[in-house]
């Protein structure tokens, strides 16, 4: 039993000999993208071309950011 992102991360990097066959323990996590105040981003797509920060390299920030770069078809 492990934390999901770790494992999700390990996959992406290429050391997951590991496969996720279900889960234990789900939660209805939210995740937001945050900008200052003063910003000139006002949607998602404004941020293409852009670098962006995560809170915690290897976790599930980072993993979310990735799936949102898919989603956005970024990457």
């Amino acid at each position: 039993m492990a934390l999901t992102e770790s494992l999700i991360a390990g996959i992406i990097l290429g050391k997951g000999d590991y496969k996720l066959i279900g889960a234990y323990v789900t939660s209805p996590l939210n995740w937001a993208v945050i900008t200052g105040t003063n910003t000139k981003y006002k949607a998602i797509t404004d941020l293409k071309g852009q670098k962006m920060g995560i809170s915690r390299p290897g976790f599930g920030s980072q993993v979310m950011a990735l799936v949102m770069a898919l989603q956005q078809k970024k990457l």
